[in-house]
C-alpha cells in the first residue's frame, strides 16, 4: 500500500508503579504488601508449578482467596479457575507464565513476580496485565541471585543459549538498576526518553547522583573507536587499560581511549555502563554477539555537550576506622587470590593473566561466590576455567570468609557449626576445607573432652572390623597400612574413629 499512514503507540504505562525488592523472606513481604488489599485482584507469577501451589496454600492459610494455576492442572479445572478470576470470585491467582494470555480483565490492581523473569519482554508483558483500566496498579518483582542461577540452568544447552543468556543478563541489569526503571524499560524497547518517571521505586527513593558526563563521554568514545563491534566486557577492558590477550591480539592497546578510565574500579565502571544502557545512551544488539552500539542520545553527549547524571556508587562510611578495616580485609582476600593465581600460573608455565585477569579477581572479591554456580557468574569465567579452577578458588574464598566470621580455633569452629545444624558437607563447603578435615576436628574435640556422639559417624560393625584389622596387622604405627588393608575404601577419618573407640 503506497502512502499508507503509520500509527506508532508508546510502550509506556504511566499508571503502573514499578518496584523491585530483594528476594529475601518473599512470603513475609507478600503478606505485608497484601494488607488492606484483600479484595483486590492480583496475579503472582512463579517459575515452577510447585511454587505456585506452595504460595497459594500459604495465602489460603492466612485467609486469602487464592488459587494456583499451571499447565499440570486439568483443562476443565484451569478453565474454572480462569472464570473465577475474571468474575472476581477468586481475587488472587498464583500462576506460571502460562496464565494471562488472552484474558481481558481490566481491574488487576497488582502483579507480583515471585521470581525474576527470564527476559524484559516477558516481564513487560506480564506487568502489562495490571491496570488496564488506567487506574493505579503496582508491579512488584522480587530479585535474588538464586533466580539468576536457576534461569541460567534453564537456558544452558539450548540452541539459543547465548541469546537467552544475553537477554537474562539485561534483565538482571534492569533489576539492579540505580536509575529510573521506566526510563530503562522504554529505552530497552527503543523508545528513548530522558525524563525520570516519578512512579517507580528508584524515583521515589533516589540515590545520590554525580555529574557523570565525562565518564559517559569516555564510554561512548570507546564504543565508537571500537566501531561498535565489541560487547561490554571488551569495552571495559579497553577503558581500564587491561593488557589481556584478547585486547593485545586485536591491537586495541593503540586506541586513544585505551586506559582512559583506569582510575575507576572494574566493577564500578561496569555499573556505570549498565546505567548508560538503562538511560538509553547505549544499546545491546543481542543477535550480534551482544555488541554495544551508540544511540542518538550518545551522539548528543559526545558532540553537543549534553550532561549526564549517574548514581554515585561510593557508599558513605560511619568512621575512618571502619573504612580502613574494610579496605584491609578486601586487600587481604585479593592478595590470597593473587597468590593462588601465581601458583597455578607457575605450575602451568603460563603468564598469570592466562589463569585470570585482575578484573576477574576483583569480581571474585566483590561477589564472594560460595558455589560453582555462583563462580560461573564471575567475569572471565568460561566453561573450561570453571572446570579447572572453580574448586581451588572457592576454597580460598570460603576460608577467608570463615575466618572473618569467627575467632574460634578451627576445630572449635567446625564443632560450633555442627551444633548449629550444619551437615559435614555444608561445613566443608562453608569453611573451604575437606570433609576428612571436618571429621578430624570432631575427633580432636572428642579427645579434648567435648561430648559428641561419634557413633553417628561410624557403626559398631565398622569399629569391630577396624579393631580386627589392628590385631591382624599387629598394631601398625601409621594409618596407611589400615587404608591399604581395606582396599582404600575406608577413609582415614573413619579409621581414626575406629581405633579411638576400640
Amino acid at each position: 500500500m503506497e502512502d499508507a499512514r503509520r500509527f506508532v503507540s508508546s510502550f509506556d504505562r504511566p499508571n503502573l508503579y514499578l518496584d523491585v525488592r530483594p528476594g529475601q523472606q518473599r512470603m513475609q513481604q507478600i503478606l505485608r504488601f497484601l494488607k488492606g488489599k484483600e479484595t483486590q485482584s492480583g496475579i503472582i507469577y512463579c517459575l515452577s508449578r510447585k511454587s505456585t501451589q506452595n504460595v497459594a496454600a500459604k495465602l489460603v492459610a492466612k485467609g486469602y482467596k487464592a488459587q494456583a494455576y499451571h499447565a499440570g492442572i486439568e483443562a476443565e479445572e484451569r478453565s474454572q479457575i480462569q472464570d473465577d478470576f475474571i468474575n472476581d470470585r477468586t481475587p488472587i491467582i498464583v500462576a506460571t507464565i502460562a496464565f494471562g494470555m488472552g484474558i481481558d480483565k481490566s481491574n488487576v490492581r497488582w502483579v507480583i513476580h515471585y521470581n525474576m523473569p527470564k527476559n524484559i519482554e516477558g516481564y513487560y508483558q506480564e506487568i502489562g496485565r495490571g491496570g488496564r483500566d488506567g487506574l493505579p496498579a503496582h508491579g512488584l518483582m522480587f530479585y535474588s541471585f538464586a533466580d539468576v542461577i536457576m534461569l541460567r540452568k534453564f537456558a544452558e544447552g539450548t540452541q539459543t543459549e547465548t541469546f537467552q543468556l544475553a537477554k537474562l543478563e539485561r534483565m538482571q541489569q534492569f533489576a539492579e538498576a540505580l536509575s529510573c526503571r521506566r526510563k530503562a524499560l522504554l529505552n530497552y524497547f527503543g523508545e528513548h526518553v530522558t525524563q525520570d518517571c516519578g512512579n517507580c521505586d528508584i524515583c521515589k527513593t533516589p540515590p545520590n547522583f554525580i555529574d557523570g558526563t565525562l565518564i559517559a563521554q569516555k564510554v561512548c568514545s570507546a564504543v565508537a573507536r571500537l566501531q561498535e563491534q565489541e560487547a561490554m566486557g571488551m569495552v571495559l577492558d579497553v577503558l581500564r587499560g587491561s593488557q589481556n590477550a584478547q585486547v593485545v591480539d586485536k591491537g586495541y592497546q593503540t586506541l586513544k581511549t585505551f586506559g582512559a578510565a583506569k582510575d575507576i574500579p572494574w566493577k564500578d565502571l561496569q555499573q556505570y555502563v549498565i546505567q548508560l544502557l538503562n538511560q538509553g545512551v547505549l544499546e545491546i544488539w543481542f543477535h550480534e554477539n551482544g555488541r554495544l552500539v551508540l544511540t542518538p542520545l550518545a551522539k548528543q553527549i559526545l558532540f553537543k555537550g549534553k550532561k549526564v547524571r549517574l548514581a554515585d556508587l561510593i557508599q558513605p562510611v560511619e568512621t575512618t576506622t571502619k573504612k580502613t578495616k574494610k579496605k584491609s580485609t578486601r586487600k587481604d582476600l585479593f592478595e590470597k587470590l593473587r597468590t593462588l593465581r601465581t601458583k597455578l600460573a607457575t605450575e602451568a608455565g603460563v603468564p598469570a593473566y592466562v589463569i585470570f585477569s585482575d578484573a576477574s579477581l576483583e569480581d571474585m572479591e566483590q561477589k564472594l561466590p560460595r558455589t560453582v554456580s555462583e563462580f560461573a557468574e564471575i567475569s572471565g569465567v568460561g566453561r573450561a576455567k570453571l572446570e579447572k579452577y572453580a574448586d581451588v578458588f572457592l576454597q580460598v574464598i570460603a576460608k577467608h570468609q570463615d575466618a572473618l566470621e569467627s575467632n574460634l580455633a578451627t576445630h572449635e569452629r567446625s564443632m560450633e557449626l555442627f551444633e548449629k545444624g550444619f551437615s559435614v558437607a555444608e561445613i566443608s563447603e562453608k569453611r573451604g576445607i575437606s570433609e576428612n578435615t571436618v571429621y578430624g576436628h570432631f575427633l580432636k574435640m572428642q579427645e579434648l573432652g567435648h561430648k559428641i556422639d561419634v557413633l553417628q559417624f561410624i557403626t559398631s560393625e565398622e569399629i569391630s572390623a577396624i579393631q580386627k584389622a589392628k590385631q591382624e596387622l599387629e598394631n601398625p604405627e601409621g594409618l596407611k597400612t589400615y587404608f591399604e588393608y581395606f582396599e582404600e575404601k575406608v577413609p582415614y577419618w573413619k579409621l581414626k574413629f575406629g581405633l579411638l573407640l576400640g
